[in-house]
């Protein structure tokens, strides 16, 4: 006689229990960490975009250094909307936040990509070097909207185009985050609400 091998139904409704429970575990965090991967993929599509259209707005325009920075920053912002396959975003206006959860500004009349990506780029000075700060949305007017998360800073000037927060830029809190996401390939604080300046992370060229 043959022994029929199995199990009950009690044994199959515990088993399917444990997989529930560990399901329900693990797949919020596997969804947080993949939510990561793609923020910091986002960031670096926006960094190479504007690296490549500075590089033509260069060749149209001349050396970026030369683009008039005492103008309005619609100035520079017409320069990057004539190079890239761009629109002018008419859509809702919307708030950025910090890490910390503070207003940082008020997102309405950037340009936009084909891609969804929102670009606005302003001219500055501080110390007697003058250059541009672009700042970008790698997902529009989507959430959560918050600086170093979807919302990033890229500075050009007469070296090129490098994120906010290397070099002279790491002390700016917040927007450090922008250079630490590029270099290390992470976003930290989006599972840890306690960093809320990435300079406490450390140096992000270590």
């Amino acid at each position: 006689m043959i022994k029929k091998i199995g199990f009950t139904l009690a044994e199959a409704l515990l088993a399917l229990s444990i997989v529930g429970v560990v399901a329900a575990m693990t797949i919020p965090t596997i969804k947080d960490y993949s939510e990561e991967a793609k923020f910091v993929a986002l960031l670096k599509k926006a960094y190479s975009s504007i690296q490549t259209a500075t590089a033509a707005a260069e060749v149209k325009y001349g050396d970026s250094t030369l683009w008039g920075w005492n103008s309005a920053a619609a100035t520079v912002n017409q320069k990057y909307l004539s190079v890239m396959n761009a629109t002018i975003y008419n859509g809702a206006a919307y708030d950025v936040k910090t890490l910390g959860n503070d207003k940082w500004s008020t997102v309405n009349g950037w340009i936009k990509t084909a891609d969804g990506i929102l670009y606005n780029a302003s001219t500055w000075e501080e110390g007697g070097l003058k250059y541009s700060l672009i700042y970008v949305d790698t997902n529009g007017p989507e959430r959560p909207n918050v600086v170093g998360v979807d919302v990033h800073c890229f500075v050009v000037n007469k070296d090129g185009v490098y994120p906010m927060g290397a070099n002279m830029h790491y002390g700016n809190g917040y927007w450090a985050c922008t250079n630490y996401a590029l270099k290390k390939g992470k976003m930290p604080w989006m599972h840890d609400a306690s960093i809320t300046d990435c300079r406490s992370l450390g140096d992000p060229f270590e």
